[in-house]
């Protein structure tokens, strides 16, 4: 009986080291901006469908004739490149884009995890700039792009970077109303920043396929692309997650802030979404207090829903911000 009960410890302690282990491992791969795990093996398990495209799929020649159009847009239409010093210190950087000098209209975009303000937000915002109404401007989150930080926080702390450009933006543009539209953790981000006391001129949010909770999408992606239980390790990731950055995952939550939000809101899926479950777009949708719209596409995978259907896509986001927004009709 001894001897078994020693047997049993130390198989337990061996489990408790490789949670450990582990949680660390995740921790520090998925917040550490210098980690590469994540580029060399965890996007494709995490979201495979952006790697098992071949390059005569339709959807990807759709992909590249808008990504050429939106690359000419970029680079003939980009106004100036602006810096803020973050509340921790960083240096963030954005782009605007003043299409309009004369109109009030913005539209601010806001990219998703381990991308670019403009690998994510160029072909949205060159399609609705095609109107002539809206000024745009599109920053790189903290650790991402041309911004400074080491550490993501998966809208923790970008949530507060988002109110802090739209608080630089009023000081250059004081007349400004703006909408904020973001894409992936830029969705869940621009949804999060409701906790906060936004100012009056913003007049809308656009969440395209952000989760509900930062918790809830490492469950997914646990279970979905480790393919393991996401008990007990996960548990153990946001112990790292908490001593490593200062919050819990599960205080990454957009439901708190909705639950308040009198702004007009426009949440976009599609059904092929291994990323970001498009179950969240529901929980997103009826977290919402106010004035609300939501788009279904079929089929899309993550950030795909203005390429598997560009038409439908930009018509209800047009008339979500000429309807719900700026009223109109």
């Amino acid at each position: 009986m001894k001897i078994f009960l020693i047997i049993v410890v130390i198989i337990l302690m061996i489990i408790f080291a490789l949670l450990l282990y582990a949680g660390s491992f995740l921790a520090n791969a998925v917040m550490d901006r210098d980690n590469n795990w994540y580029n060399k093996m965890g996007h494709s398990l995490a979201n495979p469908d952006l790697f098992d495209v071949a390059e005569d799929d339709p959807y990807t020649v759709i992909e590249n004739a808008q990504n050429k159009i939106a690359n000419d847009f970029w680079d003939k239409n980009l106004t100036e490149q602006v810096t803020i010093t973050s509340f921790d210190g960083l240096k963030l950087v954005g782009n605007v884009f003043k299409i309009n000098p004369g109109s009030n209209k913005w539209l601010l975009g806001v990219h998703g995890y381990r991308s670019t303000g403009r690998r994510d937000m160029q072909v949205i915002m060159e399609h609705l700039a095609r109107s002539g109404e809206y000024n745009i401007l599109i920053p790189d989150h903290r650790s991402h792009g041309e911004s400074e930080g080491k550490l993501i926080t998966f809208g923790h702390n970008e949530k507060k970077d988002i109110l802090q450009w739209t608080n630089e933006l009023l000081k250059k543009e004081p007349n400004a109303e703006i909408v904020l539209y973001g894409g992936s953790m830029g969705a869940s981000t621009v949804m999060l920043t409701t906790e906060l006391d936004l100012p009056t001129n913003v007049k809308g949010i656009v969440a395209d396929c952000g989760y509900t909770s930062a918790y809830m999408e490492f469950e997914l992606l646990i279970k979905n692309a480790l393919k393991i239980p996401s008990f007990p390790l996960l548990s153990f990731m946001n112990f790292f997650v908490r001593t490593k950055g200062n919050f819990d995952l599960k205080s990454v939550d957009v439901r708190p802030g909705l639950n308040k939000n009198e702004l007009p809101f426009l949440v976009i899926h599609g059904t092929g979404d291994k990323f970001v479950d498009v179950s969240m777009a529901k929980l997103n949708f009826d977290a919402n207090k106010g004035a609300k719209d939501m788009l279904i596409v079929k089929d899309a995978p993550h950030l795909s829903s203005y390429i598997y259907d560009e038409d439908d896509y930009f018509k209800t986001v047009n008339g979500f911000l000429d309807n719900l927004v700026w009223k109109k009709g």
